[in-house]
């Protein structure tokens, strides 16, 4: 029986070892990770860039006096990057596509949840005039979940 075809001119199974190859050159894990220990570190990952993100947001608001919506942005692409950097070596297994696709999918996906941010940013604070803290709090746990989902389905292999 042949074996389904992956790419063209690829099988399945010679996928999987050009996915292992590829990942054992950048000293990355060659087999997929478990879903519940990729939910784990993917949880570690994005409570420590969304820590970044927080306090970027916090120091360029009361350390220098920047808006909060504009600090929001620039807390939120720090932690993104961040977060990419973080997610290739330990959540993700990358190869999927060639690393410049990749990371501009993952900015794509990451601009998606910068607007999720900063709408949620803007209505908590300007609507039930929610402290910018309590805000970003809220902001964190919708685009938390846009980014898990995006990044496994669009952007990574698993």
């Amino acid at each position: 029986m042949d074996e389904p075809t992956f790419l063209p001119g690829l099988s399945a199974t010679a996928a999987a070892v050009e996915v292992a190859v590829a990942a054992d050159r950048r000293g990355l894990p060659a087999a997929r990770i478990a879903p519940k220990q990729q939910s784990i570190r993917f949880i570690l990952v994005g409570g420590c860039t969304a820590l970044l993100d927080a306090l970027t947001l916090y120091l360029l608001t009361s350390t220098f006096g920047w808006s909060y919506f504009s600090a929001a942005a620039v807390g939120f692409m720090l932690g993104s990057t961040t977060n990419y950097l973080l997610s290739i070596r330990w959540v993700f297994v990358p190869g999927k596509f060639r690393r410049e696709i990749e990371f501009s999918f993952f900015i794509a996906t990451s601009l998606i949840g910068l607007v999720l941010n900063q709408l949620t940013m803007w209505f908590f604070v300007s609507v039930p005039r929610i402290h910018y803290l309590y805000a970003k709090a809220f902001a964190i746990v919708i685009v938390t979940v846009w980014n898990f989902a995006s990044k496994k389905r669009l952007v990574f292999i698993n």
